[in-house]
């Protein structure tokens, strides 16, 4: 398995299928609040993404605004799968969608920032 390092941190990454959807929550350490993403992509690869626009202090994206907030830093950033499923485009942002409702990841009690169900 690939591994990630972040300063603090290390994760062990698992490779799935492109054909599967990963759904990932990501949280900070220091507050507890998550965020709920998807992907069709190596979780490797899309946790990479986060953290590059953290690094880079990103203001457009709410994972870079929140871990670049007071009292935060990229030490703070834990990530883990929650599930993994079979379908298309549609599924995913839906399943997305679900996940946001019923963790309660919208802000301000979470870092999602964005809710439609499709």
């Amino acid at each position: 398995m690939p591994l990630l390092q972040a300063p603090s941190l290390l994760l062990t990454l698992p490779i799935i299928s492109i054909a599967q959807i990963l759904f990932i929550a990501f949280s900070a350490l220091n507050c507890n609040k998550l965020y709920i993403d998807e992907t069709g992509r190596r979780l490797g690869d899309r946790i990479r993404d986060h953290l590059y626009d953290i690094r880079k202090n990103d203001q457009s994206k709410p994972v870079s605004r929140h871990f670049n907030s007071s009292n935060h830093s990229i030490s703070d950033f834990v990530a883990f799968g929650l599930s993994i499923i079979n379908g298309g485009n549609d599924c995913r942002k839906t399943k997305e969608m679900r996940l946001i409702h019923a963790l309660g990841t919208l802000n301000p009690h979470g870092i999602n920032e964005r809710f439609t169900f499709c």
